[in-house]
């Protein structure tokens, strides 16, 4: 019986996983995972930063990525995640942003992003810097 249960708890916590949501059993106990593949701390982008034909400045809504993030990189300092768009969610709202190049400084989900973006992130009560949730997303039209 104690395999069973146990059984039935992982279950729970992989169709959890896999749904992106709580489950919740019949016995009432839920099982609850990050809504968000990603997770890691933001830290302001340095203006000027050069990267993917872009160059940040304060009115820009850029992303730096770990370097092991934006993997492969071309001779021209390029990589395939050039131009792609991240999507951080704060306790109130999300902030899409462009990714223009790898962050040298960065580990694991942890992102450098322009002023304009992080002056949208610190206006919402409650935001906290060192855990943002982001996923990837396609970019919006300009």
């Amino acid at each position: 019986m104690k395999y069973f249960i146990s059984t039935i708890a992982l279950t729970t916590s992989l169709l959890s996983a896999v749904l992106g949501a709580s489950v919740t059993s019949t016995s009432g106990s839920t099982a609850s995972v990050a809504p968000y593949l990603h997770q890691g701390a933001v830290n302001p982008l340095d203006d000027g930063f050069q990267g993917c034909g872009r160059v940040n400045s304060p009115d820009a809504y850029y992303v730096t990525v770990a370097e092991t993030l934006y993997g492969f990189v071309y001779p021209n300092g390029n990589s395939d995640m050039c131009n792609k768009c991240i999507k951080l969610h704060g306790p109130t709202d999300t902030v899409v942003v462009e990714i223009i190049g790898p962050c040298e400084g960065c580990v694991g989900d942890s992102l450098e992003i322009s002023d304009k973006a992080m002056d949208d992130l610190q206006s919402q009560p409650g935001v906290d810097l060192d855990r943002i949730g982001w996923e990837y997303v396609k970019c919006p039209k300009n």
